[in-house]
Order: structure tokens, then C-alpha cells, then sequence
């Protein structure tokens, strides 16, 4: 349900778990991050992407896939306002 919603929070709580130690879980956080990213939900990526990235330190699993995909629908198709409202967050 939380990935029906185009949040930062969501994004961040998702990034959460992905590392989660249950590998279901993992997986379908992980599912839902990449669906963000390709349906539209860029802004909430951007706003979340630092947290998205420490995911990399995640020892569960591997996430370079994962980051890499959502760096790439960040670049992919620009979306201005996403990346501008990612310039105006706290966390840079």
C-alpha cells in the first residue's frame, strides 16, 4: 500500500527496508523504490535519495542494482521539479 503513495517518507521508510532482515521484505521494498521511480514518483525519490544511497552499506544484500536503476529514472527523463525540489532539501 505505502508504495501506491508518492511521498518522501514513503521513500525513505522503503529505503529502510531494503535492508530489513527479512528477504521478502527486502524485496518488495525493493520493488516498490524501482516502481517509483518508473511511474512517476521522481519527486519522492529525489527528496529520499540520500537515504536511498546509504542502502549501499546495507550488508543483507546487494543494492548497487537497486540505486543504480533509480539514479538512472532520475537522469533518464529529467523531471525538473523533482530534481529542484531535491536541491531545496535539508539533506543535499
Amino acid at each position: 500500500r505505502l508504495a501506491r503513495r508518492r511521498d518522501s517518507r514513503v521513500a525513505l521508510f522503503l529505503s529502510l527496508r531494503v535492508n530489513d532482515w527479512v528477504p521478502s521484505v527486502r524485496a518488495r521494498a525493493t520493488r516498490a523504490l524501482v516502481r517509483m521511480g518508473s511511474e512517476g514518483g521522481l519527486e519522492s525519490l529525489a527528496l529520499a535519495l540520500p537515504a536511498i544511497e546509504r542502502t549501499l552499506l546495507g550488508r543483507r544484500a546487494d543494492h548497487s542494482k537497486t540505486v543504480e536503476s533509480i539514479h538512472n529514472a532520475l537522469l533518464g527523463e529529467p523531471d525538473l521539479d523533482a530534481l529542484g525540489a531535491a536541491t531545496r532539501s535539508p539533506e543535499r
